[in-house]
């Protein structure tokens, strides 16, 4: 399931959306839609239909789902200027992408080859709980959106700690650049070269591919930040004096 991993993601690509759509009304809708097809198809297909589904990648995990809810949200978009229902099927997308629904099409394709596949549900939440915990790139991922969502959920003291530490912030966000790109890249050439990377869980080529996409999302992300900050940082004596007002004409 990984959550947080599924909600950094969301969050990545919702600020790459809203650098293109021009705002940043699409990235709590991206987000959402990262965690919808869990948040659906869990309950529905392990607890409510465990019996005759037995499967927590059904209904909103499929291609027809995500297929009709982006173009759904581009006709809205389109007519209505409204890019709320876009950002949401974006979301969505990574999930799928994160999930490598691809990889299993009797679920990914459902219902056009049949019943989904069904899965081992018995004692799932538990072993779920125990994945989240113990899994690295979860903590790694919920301190990514801590930090990433500071201007949010705390912007007073976001701002104190701009002002008092923003060129450091700056420093660490430039020298986060290359290491998250390279990272990224090791895991794109790993998933290209069909080897495994040494990470743990990480041995199936599509995981290094989709991760290390990921890790370049978060190499833009952090560029991103250090251009914020080296706005934000700029002492005001040292900008160029604008040109001085005309007076009255006689």
């Amino acid at each position: 399931m990984f959550i947080l991993f599924h909600l950094l993601a969301g969050l990545l690509i919702g600020y790459l959306l809203a650098d293109w759509l021009g705002t940043r009304a699409v990235v709590v809708p991206c987000m959402l839609g990262a965690l919808l097809p869990d948040l659906v198809d869990k309950p529905l297909g392990i607890y409510v239909f465990g019996d005759t589904l037995g499967s927590g990648r059904i209904f909103l995990h499929t291609l027809l789902f995500l297929l009709v809810l982006v173009l759904a949200g581009a006709v809205v978009y389109r007519r209505y200027g409204r890019p709320a229902l876009l950002a949401v099927g974006v979301g969505v997308a990574s999930h799928q992408a994160l999930d490598l629904m691809w990889t299993s099409p009797q679920n990914w394709l459902f219902p056009l080859l049949g019943p989904a596949s069904r899965s081992d549900v018995e004692g799932w939440f538990l072993r779920a709980f125990i994945q989240e915990i113990t899994n690295p790139f979860e903590w790694v991922s919920g301190a990514a959106l801590l930090v990433l969502l500071m201007p949010v959920l705390w912007p007073a003291g976001t701002m104190a700690i701009v002002a008092r530490y923003g060129r450091a912030l700056r420093a660490a966000a430039l020298v986060g650049v290359p290491l998250l790109a390279g990272f990224g890249l090791f895991l794109i050439a790993n998933a290209l070269l069909r080897r495994s990377s040494g990470l743990p869980g990480w041995t199936n080529p599509w995981d290094n591919l989709v991760g290390g996409a990921v890790l370049l999302l978060a190499a833009y992300a952090a560029y991103r930040l250090a251009v914020r900050l080296a706005g934000s940082t700029r002492p005001t004596s040292s900008l160029p004096a604008g040109p001085p007002a005309p007076g009255p004409r006689e």
